[in-house]
């Protein structure tokens, strides 16, 4: 029988295939192994067709002229029916594709207009049209290497479906159509219960920051609890409410904790070639000075869940500058390595081999069957992950699909919310699938009564898991926090020279930490800053995150050093994507950031008083990401990134938030004119945030800008006659910062 199929195929083609023994030896077991008939010529032949169509792709261009035609006519279509229209177009049969058009009942025009796109496909264009793309190859590996795929999708489909995934996984149970529920019946290992989500809701008032500390350990083993209980790629949501401890806010502190501790809390010995400890170490004892490499443990591993969101959650209007509080939404996803053997989801076959690791811990597979449907059009394996085969179920399954109007709702990751039961729906909808448990652990003041089912989930309602152990400290001590957190020997240096010859503005073109060395202690009203983002721009690069955080820690303490008793830091910083290089240096290790939490965890441990967060709200941003891949389905929601801290820090004592917005709206800087950066940096911030502080300073008061950048805290304090020292290490940038204060027009309207 093999050597009909293979003389058949060879026939329809056109082309003799170069056919390796190895996969000769394959097919005539597995020809002889299968007790089924194969389906008829004419049968293998129109299968045949198809594979031709959609490994060649010779009919992308008539798929992609009907979905731009009907959204010409107002007609548009989900995932689900875009595979389908597909299909029909590859399959080349016009009975089934004219059905389709009758079903949807398209106006008479629109079905003719259609008829004419489609009139071109049939069986005899699309052979002309694959043996000339075949052709195109020149004679050898690549030429066989496509007639190898297209020969292996033709075996797989010459017989009924049901018998060759029988036969290749080897499961001779009951068939399961659906691979993802093949896959919980023969590896029930991957699948305990899937509680694919943990809701923890906190708030609280508390008389004492013992009673506080007791409550945020139990917070933190609540965590560490729903680590342990949720399966694999799933998540943990985080609801921070205002907490008061003697009426102070402690939301943000508490969060820098969560953040911290949740992603860095399991301590791995490094076991895999890819992990370049030894680099690591060299390149970060090289650079930070005094660091104690045995101390530091650079061949431990700190892992847990990713940091994968922050929503800031208002009841105000988000459009408008707001005073009050709002409640904040931490999103992390649990990757825990598994080497466990996934089979292949378009064959079934356990031929498979672990090929990379697209995310840290997230394992990828490549299929090795010569027989697997999807092979690419040069014949290599399909590659999938156990996290994209939950993705892909989430998009099967209609089940599963997430209405448009919810979409809209949640584009941005600051949005107005009437109640809690809104964000339930949104995790419930974006980070779930139908029939999984969602455990809701609330320590709110006002409980709230959760049903027991909710948009087909089960809903478990429980309690924190109290702890009397002081896990944060034991955390915060760990090597982790040894490798970045060493002083900075510290010598009082000679003023570096100033730049400026306009009245109240000095220009230090220096290193940051130098220059402000040379300051006097508790000599400066106040500092407004947005430091270089790790590795985010050409000027600003680190080797890892550890020097990049060994850097700002002693910035920071010479900041703290040199400001007034009650004086206020402003600090921007944004929580972009970037690798950290301490595990990988390859795209692997690409994530969210968690620079805000590391700031607030440093800044504290330098005796900065920890305020609040003015959320600094962007509004329409520029540069969006894919929130969703077009996609309405669970897993592929990423809100775009529409807000950036700016924490309210002060030296010794707190100070009265009062004085700021919760929410400032203020748009990015629009720095590109006609093709030309006019302010000649990359990263400039709104002169609403200086100014933030600076209109609060009295005049003759001095502010300090440690990456003065664009200089645009200086001229906001030039505006507001408040001297200001103004460090940054380039010299080109001094320059120009320099020409625009001389420029900066002062609107008296502005100024009190």
């Amino acid at each position: 029988m093999f050597n009909t199929l293979i003389s058949d195929f060879e026939q329809v083609i056109g082309f003799k295939i170069d056919m390796p023994d190895k996969i000769l030896l394959q097919l005539e077991k597995m020809t002889k192994e299968i007790d089924t008939d194969c389906s008829s010529f004419e049968e293998r032949k129109e299968k045949l067709i198809k594979i031709l169509n959609e490994k060649l792709e010779l009919n992308k261009e008539t798929y992609k002229s009907i979905i731009d035609y009907l959204a010409s006519q107002k007609v548009y279509f989900n995932y689900h029916e875009k595979l389908e229209i597909e299909s029909l177009v590859n399959s080349t049969n016009k009975v089934d594709f004219y059905k389709w058009m009758e079903d949807k009942k398209f106006s008479a025009n629109v079905k003719n207009d259609l008829k004419e796109i489609f009139l071109h496909i049939d069986f005899k264009t699309t052979l002309v049209r694959a043996q000339e793309r075949i052709e195109s190859e020149k004679e050898g590996p690549k030429r066989n290497s496509i007639l190898l795929s297209l020969f292996g999708s033709y075996i797989f489909y010459s017989y009924p479906i049901e018998v060759v995934h029988q036969y290749f996984s080897g499961d001779s149970g009951s068939y399961k159509d659906n691979y993802y529920t093949f896959l919980r019946s023969v590896e029930p290992e991957h699948f305990p219960e899937r509680k694919s989500l943990s809701y923890l809701v906190i708030d609280g008032n508390f008389e004492s920051n013992e009673a506080f500390n007791k409550y945020r350990n139990s917070i933190i083993n609540t965590i560490k609890h729903s680590y342990a209980e949720l399966v694999n790629h799933s998540f943990l949501a985080i609801q921070v409410k205002p907490l008061k401890v003697s009426n102070k806010n402690m939301q943000w502190d508490i969060y820098s904790d969560i953040v911290l501790y949740s992603e860095k809390f399991l301590e791995v010995k490094l076991d895999k070639s890819y992990f370049k400890s030894e680099m690591i170490k060299k390149v970060t004892s090289s650079y930070i000075e005094g660091l104690d490499i045995e101390k530091a443990s650079f061949d431990i591993s700190n892992e847990g869940f990713s940091y994968i969101d922050c929503f800031v959650l208002t009841k105000n209007n988000i459009k408008e500058t707001s005073s009050g509080e709002y409640d904040i939404l931490i999103l992390l996803q649990k990757h825990e390595r598994d080497e466990r053997k996934v089979p292949c989801p378009a064959c079934r076959s356990y031929n498979v081999r672990g090929n990379s690791y697209p995310k840290v811990n997230v394992k990828s597979w490549e299929c090795q069957n010569p027989f697997c449907p999807d092979r690419s059009l040069y014949n290599r394996g399909k590659r999938y992950s156990f996290e994209s085969i939950i993705k892909q179920e989430a998009i099967l399954n209609g089940k599963n699909v997430i209405s448009d109007a919810h979409l809209k709702k949640w584009r941005f990751d600051i949005n107005k919310i009437e109640n809690d039961m809104e964000v339930l729906e949104l995790l419930v909808r974006h980070y779930t699938l139908e029939k999984d448990i969602v455990s809701i652990y609330n320590s709110c003041v006002d409980i709230v009564d959760y049903p027991k089912e909710f948009l087909d989930r089960t809903l478990i309602s429980k309690t924190i898991v109290e702890s009397n152990e002081d896990l944060l400290h034991y955390f915060y001590e760990s090597p982790l926090f040894k490798r970045f957190m060493v002083k900075r020997e510290y010598e009082s240096v000679e003023t570096p020279k100033n730049l400026s010859d306009v009245e109240d503005v000095k220009i230090y073109c220096a290193d940051s930490f130098e220059a402000i060395s040379s300051l006097e202690e508790n000599s400066i009203d106040g500092a407004v800053t947005s430091p270089p983002y790790y590795n985010a721009k050409q000027y600003a690069q680190w080797e890892n995150i550890y020097n990049y955080l060994y850097d700002m820690y002693n910035i920071a303490g010479q900041v703290y050093r040199v400001l007034k008793p009650g004086s206020v830091y402003l600090f921007n910083i944004f929580d972009y994507f970037d690798n950290e290089k301490t595990l990988v240096f390859s795209d692997m290790g690409k994530k969210r950031m968690i620079l805000g939490a590391y700031v607030i965890h440093l800044f504290k441990s330098l005796g900065f008083i920890m305020n609040g967060n003015i959320i600094w709200n962007k509004g329409e941003i520029e540069g969006k990401r894919n929130f969703n891949q077009g996609n309405n389905s669970p897993y592929y929601q990423a809100p775009f990134n529409s807000w950036e801290h700016v924490f309210i820090f002060s030296k010794d004592v707190s100070v009265d938030t009062n004085i700021f917005p919760s929410i400032l709206y203020a748009s990015p800087v629009k720095k590109i004119f006609k093709g030309k950066n006019i302010l000649g940096h990359d990263a400039p911030f709104p002169e609403e945030i200086p100014a933030l502080l600076v209109s609060n300073l009295e005049k003759g008061q001095n502010i300090l800008e440690p990456f003065a950048g664009s200089f645009t805290t200086a001229v906001v304090a030039k505006k507001y006659n408040v001297k200001s020292v103004n460090i940054d290490y380039k010299q080109e940038y001094c320059e120009i910062g320099l020409n625009r204060i001389k420029n900066t027009e002062i609107d008296l309207f502005s100024i009190r």
